[in-house]
């Protein structure tokens, strides 16, 4: 706005006929919708940056997530393929345990009769 388009505006906001009351007049208007229309794209910027940050955050948070999950079920199966094999392990050993005690029972069935 010129310099003296601004005197203007000073003196018609000031202006009024009982001195206590400020008029504002049409160009005051026009000069605070472009304020708050300026205000408000200020703010819908803001809020949309806000949104583009939360959403490369979330979307970055879930790439680790999927990470550390894929790490975790790693990690699991190896310790299932673990446990299989002392299992596989402790059922040899209990079925030879078996095969002993059926061979001694033989032995005592055998005494007895």
């Amino acid at each position: 706005m010129a310099l003296d388009d601004l005197e203007k505006a000073k003196k018609e906001v000031t202006a009024s006929g009982s001195g206590e009351e400020a008029r504002i007049t049409e160009i005051g208007y026009f000069y605070l919708a472009q304020q708050i229309n300026t205000l408000m794209q200020i703010h819908n910027e803001f809020r949309n940056n806000v949104d583009l940050r939360f959403d490369s955050l979330r979307q970055e948070i879930k790439q680790q997530i999927d990470g550390i999950k894929q790490e975790l079920k790693g990690e699991m199966d190896s310790v299932k393929q673990q446990n299989g094999g002392m299992r596989q392990e402790f059922k040899g050993e209990i079925d030879s345990v078996k095969q002993q005690i059926d061979g001694f029972r033989q032995a005592l069935v055998g005494e007895i009769n």
